[in-house]
């Protein structure tokens, strides 16, 4: 499953969990810095980013959710497809 620790990884401890969080915060807000400064390919790599650390967290966290409301953000800002916006659309709702 994309939703947990990678296979074969060892579980991460609580600092690496903490800094995993925090390292995903960042590119959150530096996606949402990126987008409020019209650069969408920087924005974009930004959520990304946060998106695949939140995911290798041991539960699910806000910045998952918050992660794909930037994707979501990002393919309305450059005309992405209704397919593409209905997803980001679906998952960060859960």
């Amino acid at each position: 499953s994309s939703r947990g620790p990678r296979r074969g990884a060892p579980p991460p401890t609580a600092p690496e969990e903490r800094r995993l969080a925090e390292v995903a915060t960042c590119y959150e807000l530096l996606s949402q810095i990126y987008l409020m400064n019209h650069r969408i390919r920087l924005a974009d790599y930004c959520a990304r980013r946060s998106l695949a650390l939140g995911l290798r967290l041991a539960s699910l966290a806000p910045v998952v959710a918050r992660a794909y409301a930037d994707l979501l953000a990002v393919t309305a800002a450059t005309g992405g497809s209704r397919r593409a916006v209905a997803y980001y659309k679906a998952q960060g709702r859960g």
